[in-house]
């Protein structure tokens, strides 16, 4: 009998958190293997913006050169257009944009170089936990239809809303996609690349549609992201999927339309929804989650890829120090507490986005008062602002709660 190979760290799930997971965790010498059903490149429904609290996790991890390398594009402004389309510029720091398929790439390809083992193209069928020394027994299948097994002390969920950790701990099921209208509440997002330039160098704009909001950024390469969400209800009453039905969306808005017309779909678009999930209430012990796993934003402010960027570190820190499985629980309530400002600074501006009159008041506001528009980039870019500490005027500098 052959008997399963045992890890000091399971990962299911290999977007930015997971294999920013993985990178770290295996810089620090623990046995690690990261487990994603698709393959690589993948599609994935994102805006592909790094906000500057992100890049600064990306830079900390030695990730930057790779990105550069890929086409990433800078990102320095952001154009806030109200439902009057009046602009409204927000300072922001120094972010950085790229195709969302490239992005995935180059951090599985450092988490590798690291030492870390990726298993694409397997599916985790079977979740087993205990509460001995390996409490995780994970079942998964390839493409091909070969099972397996892998014993881990710990297991991180990093798979999105519907990662099958997540589901493990919810006792819940669900699917992927969206590839009917959506049922009622909640808001989806739809994104595509667009294949030649609309946002100017160094912009991401943000426009407040009144019932929705979308964004347009560079994707590296000449190319374009846009993204918009918009409430289940505005999409069904478009009459098709969600993923179909992003050109009649953009035509509804005839500034944005003019503007997209001409450009064609190289990618896309797909959907994703809902937006806004909640953080389990308990994990068992040795399991971790993080990124979309642990709880999904609106994705407005861009804070949702620095959150989950932040708590890879936080978690590969916890497990350097601590490798205790029993540990788990106060993990994942310190990282519950920890996003939960975020989140609810991403539902805040999602709400002003769907009243126009009190966006347009908000946005009169911060193009009056310079301070005000200083305080909203600061929050958008999810970092503090400061020239105190012997730092250069305009340097941004991070703070983070230690677990």
């Amino acid at each position: 009998m052959t008997l399963a190979p045992r890890y000091d760290l399971l990962i299911v799930g290999g977007g930015p958190a997971g294999s920013m997971l993985a990178l770290l965790t295996a810089r620090a010498g623990l046995r690690v293997r990261l487990f994603d059903h698709a393959l690589f490149p993948r599609p994935k429904a994102c805006g592909g913006v790094l906000c500057p609290r992100a890049v600064a996790h990306v830079d900390e991890a030695g990730l930057g050169a790779r990105l550069t390398a890929a086409g990433a594009e800078p990102i320095r402004s952001i154009h806030v257009y109200g439902p009057d389309g009046r602009r409204t510029v927000l300072p922001y720091g120094e972010g950085l944009a790229l195709e969302r398929e490239r992005l995935d790439v180059c951090f599985l390809e450092a988490a590798a170089a690291a030492g870390a083992e990726i298993c694409a193209g397997a599916r985790v069928d079977e979740l087993h936990l205990d509460a001995g020394r390996w409490p995780a027994r994970l079942r998964y299948r390839t493409r091909d239809g070969r099972g397996g097994e892998a014993l881990g002390a710990w297991v991180a969920g990093a798979g999105g809303a519907h990662c099958p950790v997540r589901r493990r701990l919810a006792g819940a099921g669900g699917g992927r996609g969206l590839t009917r209208p959506p049922a009622a509440g909640g808001a989806v997002a739809v994104s595509a690349v667009l294949e030649g330039c609309v946002a100017p160098a160094g912009v991401c704009e943000m426009h407040l549609l009144g019932g929705g909001y979308c964004g347009v950024s560079a994707a590296g390469g000449g190319r374009t992201t846009v993204g918009m969400v918009l409430p289940a209800a505005a999409w069904r009453r478009l009459g098709a999927p969600p993923s179909a039905s992003l050109a009649l969306a953009l035509a509804a808005h005839p500034s944005l339309a003019g503007r997209m017309e001409p450009l064609r779909v190289a990618a896309g678009p797909w959907a994703s929804g809902p937006l806004r999930t909640r953080p389990p209430q308990e994990a068992a012990p040795g399991v971790v989650l993080l990124g979309d796993a642990l709880a999904r934003m609106e994705p407005i402010t861009g804070e949702g890829m620095a959150e989950a960027l932040s708590a890879a570190r936080r978690v590969a820190r916890w497990l350097v120090r601590s490798a205790d499985p029993r540990t788990a629980p106060e993990l994942h309530r310190r990282l519950a507490a920890q996003i939960r400002p975020a989140r609810r600074r991403s539902a805040l501006a999602a709400a002003l986005s769907r009243a126009p009159r009190t966006s347009r008041l908000a946005l009169a506001c911060v193009r009056h008062f310079p301070p005000l528009a200083r305080i909203a980039g600061e929050s958008i870019a999810g970092r503090k602002w400061t020239q105190a500490g012997g730092h250069a005027p305009g340097r941004w500098q991070q703070k983070e709660t230690r677990l």
